[in-house]
């Protein structure tokens, strides 16, 4: 292919790779090991990934694969920031509210309404969702007495 090893997306492709294709690479638990695979064209061929994906847009971007539940495929890989690959892990949990999906960090910094404070108002002092993205941040006490209140009908 007459490129160097050392560039990005051929480190990308190769570590893409390894951890679907080798049980004994660190990782391979959580691809290989789970299921995840490489399409033929691309574990046979370094030009045909390169020429599907692109190169990196940045330094900081880094493979990321958009629906985490299928392998490296055409249209289910994107060069992606960390802060977007953060946003697309296994153990977010996506809320949906007013036909808007996303994860609990992005409805934190879309609302101003800490992360945590959402998750208590959520799963701690039960508040509906509509509430818990759109009032204001109460004191724990406060936020426990709402709670206790729809508890009890009030």
């Amino acid at each position: 292919h007459g490129e160097s090893h050392g560039s990005k997306e051929y480190r990308a492709w190769a570590q893409m790779i390894s951890r679907c294709c080798n049980p004994n690479v660190l990782g391979y638990k959580d691809y290989g090991g789970r299921g995840i695979t490489v399409c033929d064209t691309w574990r046979k061929s370094y030009p045909a990934f390169l020429q599907n994906v692109g190169r990196a847009p940045s330094p900081s971007h880094s493979i990321d694969r958009i629906d985490n539940k299928r392998g490296y495929t055409p249209g289910n890989v994107r060069w992606a920031t960390s802060i977007e690959q953060n946003n697309n892990r296994r153990r977010n949990h996506v809320i949906s509210f007013c036909g808007i999906s996303l994860t609990l960090k992005q409805w934190s910094v879309k609302t101003g309404i800490n992360a945590c404070t959402i998750k208590s108002r959520l799963g701690l002092y039960g508040w509906s969702l509509e509430e818990a993205l759109t009032l204001p941040p109460m004191s724990p006490q406060q936020s426990a007495q709402k709670g206790n209140a729809m508890r009890h009908g009030r």
